[in-house]
């Protein structure tokens, strides 16, 4: 399923604060800040960010500093805007000297309420490739925790598989309820997908999504897995062209 943004306003109202009567996560590959053109598009990503009104936001390549961007922080821009903590964590930093502001590329978590401990991992990288990572934060919720964690996968398969082995290693050690949404640059059934879903719910396997519209071999690049007692309701896809990638918007009803 899906919707448009025209019709965002028919979802109920975001909870801003201890999150235990329901929640909502979204995850946006935001294209470094640009639409399916190419062309520069954060303010209106913020605006379709403000309507959908998540709760608990992950977000893959974000810009800190980059000149392409503007030198705007995308993460602190989306802070000030959703009223939300935030976390950064970069994979590739450009060229930086003494006395320059570094400019930085990565994943970033944003959320209400009171999260901690919050950390960046690095996942196993292939020479040569961008580097990749694992964000994630602990919130307690509903009487006990809940890890909220966003990750963006590798182009080529062999490093996808692998990491995809160590993302499966860290869930299966998280002894609490794990939500994991991002860019996992996939396609449903794939080895990597298989061992992902070997250890934790797809709950968007069935909804033939498009989160990555266009004449492509895999037009579902975006996840949201589950584990432990995660009960969520509608599951869908945001049309429109804010950036290449489509949000994905899941209404959490219980964790438990």
């Amino acid at each position: 399923m899906r919707w448009s943004p025209s019709n965002v306003n028919s979802l109920s109202p975001s909870r801003a604060a201890a999150l235990d009567g329901g929640f909502r996560v979204v995850s946006f590959n935001l294209h470094a800040g640009r639409d399916a053109t190419d062309a520069p598009a954060f303010e209106r990503q913020l605006d379709l960010l403000r309507e959908l009104s998540p709760d608990l936001l992950a977000i893959q390549e974000a810009d800190r500093n980059w000149p392409r961007s503007g030198g705007v922080d995308h993460c602190r821009e989306l802070a000030a805007a959703l009223d939300m903590h935030a976390f950064f964590s970069p994979n590739l930093q450009g060229d930086w000297a003494p006395g320059w502001v570094a400019h930085q590329f990565g994943i970033a978590l944003l959320w209400k309420g009171v999260a901690e401990p919050v950390v960046g991992l690095g996942l196993p990288a292939v020479p040569g490739r961008e580097h990749r990572g694992l964000a994630c934060l602990e919130l307690h919720i509903y009487g006990r925790h809940l890890v909220f964690a966003t990750t963006h996968l590798g182009r080529s398969a062999p490093e996808r598989l692998a990491q995809a082995r160590f993302v499966a290693d860290w869930l299966t050690a998280i002894d609490c309820p794990v939500i994991l949404a991002g860019d996992f640059n996939m396609i449903p059934g794939s080895p990597e997908y298989r061992i992902l879903a070997s250890c934790a719910t797809d709950v968007t396997a069935g909804l033939d999504l498009v989160t990555f519209p266009g004449d492509v071999p895999d037009p579902q690049r975006d996840y949201v897995f589950t584990t432990g007692g995660v009960a969520v309701g509608t599951v869908q896809a945001v049309e429109g062209d804010t950036s290449d990638h489509r949000p994905v918007v899941v209404e959490v009803l219980a964790a438990y």
